[in-house]
């Protein structure tokens, strides 16, 4: 977590398998104003290997999630979703 920068202010990590097998582990940063807090994405460019390097360019997200985890979706539920 050193690697990380502010290594004591991550809590509440949740990872999964992007589609092409790498790793993506999000931890909850929250050692920042309100507006900046929230999962920020570390991605392990070989599977199977625990070296996760921040990876902001490819996992974006419009506002901060918080504590929750990933699940994948059909085409189908993210065009109904978008409705919402």
């Amino acid at each position: 977590m050193d690697s990380f920068g502010n290594a004591g202010a991550y809590e509440g990590p949740t990872s999964y398998i992007l589609p092409d097998g790498r790793w993506c582990l999000m931890p909850d940063f929250f050692g920042c104003e309100k507006e900046k807090m929230g999962y920020v994405p570390f991605i392990s460019e070989t599977p199977g290997v625990a070296k996760f390097v921040r990876s902001a360019d490819v996992v974006h997200f419009s506002y901060g999630f918080k504590h929750g985890g990933v699940i994948e979706i059909t085409e189908e539920e993210y065009e109904r979703l978008k409705q919402l």
